[in-house]
């Protein structure tokens, strides 16, 4: 297959500023931001949950708009601690800029979070985070294949997302 056959389905990785995104924008239609929720500001976009850039996420969400595309938001904390204000800080958001849900695919790492986004309309997905394969032996393969199987089985999620080392085993087993 050609990729150029398929713009939809390539996602810019780690697109954690606006001069990025407009730098690649003519190359990819949907993006992938990495945000963080502090109590304090709300949505920082960023990687690393200890460290800042004082990004908020409006403007990305305001640039999403005119661009028409999609954009996958990374959330590095989300839990049953946050999940409440979060979600009801991406709904203001959604709202005032017009957006539509199904342009989001919100990813977490808790249950929980997955849970309250779902029943809330957004398209989620479980993101797995275990170690690599290549360094548990097989009995901890299997515990991680049915830990996932339980996830998948038990949260609303509606995909799961994963680094490639675990493509192979996942696509065995599931």
């Amino acid at each position: 297959y050609r990729i150029d056959n398929y713009p939809h389905k390539l996602w810019l990785h780690r697109c954690n500023s606006l001069e990025k995104w407009n730098e690649k924008a003519d190359s990819y239609d949907n993006i992938e931001v990495d945000v963080v929720w502090r109590n304090d500001t709300g949505f920082d976009v960023t990687h690393d949950i200890d460290t800042s850039f004082n990004q908020k996420l409006a403007p990305f969400l305001q640039q999403l708009k005119a661009s028409g595309g999609k954009m996958w938001l990374d959330t590095k904390n989300l839990n049953t601690n946050n999940i409440a204000r979060a979600t009801d800080e991406l709904n203001q958001l959604i709202a005032h800029n017009q957006l539509n849900k199904s342009q989001l695919i919100v990813e977490s790492n808790d249950t929980n979070a997955i849970n309250h986004l779902d029943k809330n309309g957004f398209y989620t997905s479980y993101y797995v985070n275990f170690d690599k394969p290549s360094e548990l032996n097989y009995n901890q393969i299997d515990s991680c294949l049915t830990m996932l199987q339980t996830i998948v089985d038990n949260t609303n999620c509606d995909a799961i997302s994963f680094p490639s080392w675990w493509y192979d085993e996942i696509k065995e087993e599931m």
